[in-house]
């Protein structure tokens, strides 16, 4: 079974997305996004506060609902099935250089994960089409390389840039653009 959790689109605001999956909006934890390296693993005492300085949050604990905001960073959910580990990455340039997916895995597997048990979704992101960086192939390289099997890994095809009708783009739209929500809950 995976955690429950969608990938908006352009015109979905917060509140619909945490409608549809029946999630108190205010109760989510979310990260600050700094564009680092940070991680926090967060539980039930966390709900409805923003981290500091962290663009990566793992929960185990069941009713801990996570939200990721982008515009043309990767949005990355990765799952353990076996442990019930559920973690969300905002992975941008400097979080990719930073190998911010990989520090996330070794921290599941400070938790008990194990790399091969695990499933990851990159989300819609800027591609190498209109950035220099190729951040979703870069972050599937991570993942690949930290141990998880590659026919467990799905990448959204789409670049964010190329798709500014569907979906929000720093790059394509500007600074003033909205965010897609990654929301997920175990």
């Amino acid at each position: 079974m995976f955690p429950l959790h969608t990938q908006s689109h352009k015109n979905q605001t917060l509140a619909q997305v945490c409608h549809e999956l029946n999630i108190k909006e205010k109760d989510l934890i979310s990260a600050e996004q700094i564009h680092g390296d940070g991680i926090s693993v967060v539980n039930k005492r966390y709900l409805g506060q923003k981290i500091s300085l962290v663009d990566a949050l793992i929960t185990s604990e069941k009713g801990v609902p996570l939200v990721i905001r982008t515009a043309d960073c990767a949005p990355i959910l990765i799952y353990d099935p076996q442990k019930n580990i559920l973690a969300l990455v905002h992975a941008g340039r400097k979080g990719t250089e930073l190998e911010i997916t990989t520090k996330t895995i070794e921290k599941m597997k400070s938790l008990g994960s194990n790399p091969k048990d695990l499933t990851a979704k990159i989300g819609p992101c800027i591609g190498k089409c209109c950035y220099p960086m190729d951040i979703g192939g870069e972050n599937l390289k991570q993942l690949e390389k930290a141990g998880v099997q590659k026919e467990k890994i799905d990448i959204h095809p789409d670049c964010t840039c190329c798709n500014t009708d569907k979906y929000y783009s720093y790059r394509g739209d500007g600074p003033g653009t909205g965010r897609m929500f990654l929301v997920a809950m175990l």
